[in-house]
C-alpha cells in the first residue's frame, strides 16, 4: 500500500502487531507517531530487534513477549481490554520524546568526523 493509506490505516489502528523474525522498524515508528500501543517478540537476528531496542529506548517492556504464546496472549489482551490499552497507549505518549530526544548518537556521529 503507498504510504498515504499506510499512515492512515496505522492511525485507526488499537494495537500493531511487530512482524515476527523481521523487526518492522519504519512500522513500529509510524505507530509510535500515533501513540499506538506495539507487541513484539525478538529474533535472534538484528533485523528481529528493531522494535525491542525501541520499546527498551522508551522504557516500555510490557509488551515485549519471549514466546509466540506471550506474543498472542498480550495482543489480545491489548485488544479486548481498553483500559491495559491506554495505559500502555499513554506510555508510548509520554515516553517517545526519548527515542527523537537522544542525542548520543548525533554526538557520537560528531566525535567520529
Amino acid at each position: 500500500m503507498d504510504i498515504n493509506t499506510f499512515a492512515g490505516m496505522t492511525a485507526i489502528a488499537d494495537v500493531f502487531l511487530d512482524s515476527i523474525g523481521w523487526s518492522g522498524c519504519n512500522s513500529t515508528l509510524e505507530a509510535i507517531a500515533y501513540n499506538i500501543p506495539i507487541v513484539t517478540l525478538p529474533g535472534d537476528l538484528m533485523r528481529g530487534r528493531h522494535t525491542l531496542a525501541i520499546l527498551k529506548m522508551m522504557g516500555i517492556e510490557e509488551t515485549i513477549a519471549v514466546t509466540k504464546d506471550e506474543y498472542v496472549k498480550i495482543a489480545v489482551r491489548l485488544g479486548q481490554d481498553a483500559q491495559y490499552r491506554q495505559h500502555i497507549s499513554q506510555q508510548v505518549s509520554e515516553n517517545k520524546y526519548k527515542l527523537y530526544g537522544d542525542l548520543k548518537p548525533v554526538r557520537a556521529l560528531e566525535d567520529f568526523f
